[in-house]
């Protein structure tokens, strides 16, 4: 019964988090968008802005785990999540992949 209790008294922070990072989030997706505008593969009024919204929403939630693992908040928080969001899913991916192949150690050649 205790562990219903701790969710239920984090809800209202994961909603205060929700609320407060989607925007910028989708922010750094809309960075991305102009910068796909300008260089020509995107119309700026076009279907792929609205499918940012889910994107951004999912980096949201990306962002609100990795600022709370390194304990992050306020305006980092927020600056951590536009990143993400910026970055989108792919750019995560890449990002992460890198870290991991550097934390590897190296392999013996035979």
């Amino acid at each position: 019964m205790q562990e219903s209790q701790d969710w239920l008294a984090a809800l209202p922070a994961w909603l205060w988090a929700g609320a407060s990072l989607v925007p910028c989030a989708y922010l750094g997706r809309l960075t991305y968008h102009t910068r796909e505008v300008r260089a020509g593969r995107r119309r700026f009024w076009s279907a792929d802005l609205i499918l940012d919204i889910p994107t951004a929403a999912g980096m949201a939630l990306v962002g609100y785990g990795v600022t709370d693992y390194l304990q992050l908040s306020g305006p980092a928080s927020a600056a951590m999540t536009g990143v993400l969001g910026y970055l989108g899913p792919r750019g995560v991916e890449v990002l992460a992949g890198w870290w991991v192949r550097r934390r590897q150690p190296p392999r013996a050649e035979a």
